[in-house]
């Protein structure tokens, strides 16, 4: 009697053809981007228990403190472009020219991943400032214009600094050093915003956090259906063989 075999093909059995390999291991990828949403979702109830958000307002007024005694004019010129660089004017017009060249390269995987990114962490950044009606610090440097909570920019200049790495630069030893340079990008975005005191720290963490998460996860998750259907056709390539006379 022959032994039972499975309906798909084992991982690995023929690996997918790629053009461009997003995530070198997605699993670990997708393990990275559950941290990065349990922080975010931390912070999300901390704010949303009024004995926990005031401890945290604790800490976010010592932060400010800390980071209103560092302003420099130089490093003050630099916040207020990384302001208006992470500012509708920059960010939408960046992501709709990248995802045209996704489209026009034909690299599908990695357009619908830049654009499920985007469709998930633009409007859940609107939903959030709206539920939680956050007022910001009292003596910002530039214009503001919603709620606090969570930081937009810092949201989507972490999303974004990602996402251009994953989608646009193959994985491999040689992209380590734009992930750390993406990574700097963020930190930079989210410091700016406290330093411009728009933002409390604790809408900056919150921020970053949930940006790296969506789009981390959105690749690991878009990787993870790619490969099954690739196994999919491959397991109706093998049957269509056994049956033939």
């Amino acid at each position: 009697m022959s032994e039972p075999t499975s309906n798909l093909p084992p991982r690995g059995a023929e690996p997918r053809p790629r053009d461009h390999v997003m995530l070198a291991e997605h699993q670990i990828a997708f393990g990275i981007a559950v941290v990065f949403a349990l922080a975010a979702i931390f912070f999300l109830v901390v704010m949303a228990v009024d004995e926990w958000r005031d401890a945290a307002q604790v800490i976010d007024d010592g932060v400010r403190d800390f980071v209103l005694t560092l302003r420099w004019g130089p490093l003050t010129a630099v916040a207020v472009v990384l302001s208006f660089v992470g500012s509708g004017w920059v960010t939408w017009p960046l992501r709709i020219a990248v995802a045209v060249w996704l489209g026009v390269k034909h690299r599908w995987e990695a357009f619908w991943v830049w654009l499920i990114a985007i469709a998930i962490y633009e409007p859940l950044i609107g939903v959030l400032k709206l539920a939680y009606a956050r007022e910001r610090p009292p003596d910002p440097l530039v214009a503001t214009y919603t709620y606090s909570f969570p930081s937009g920019h810092a949201t989507v200049g972490a999303a974004i600094a990602i996402g251009l790495v994953i989608v646009l630069i193959p994985a491999g030893p040689r992209r380590r050093t734009l992930e750390l340079l993406a990574g700097a990008f963020a930190f930079a975005m989210a410091f700016s915003r406290v330093y411009l005191d728009v933002h409390w720290f604790s809408d900056v963490v919150t921020g970053t956090a949930i940006g790296a998460a969506v789009v981390i996860g959105v690749a690991a998750a878009v990787h993870e259906l790619g490969d099954q259907a690739h196994r999919r056709r491959i397991s109706r390539e093998m049957e269509r063989h056994q049956s033939r006379p």
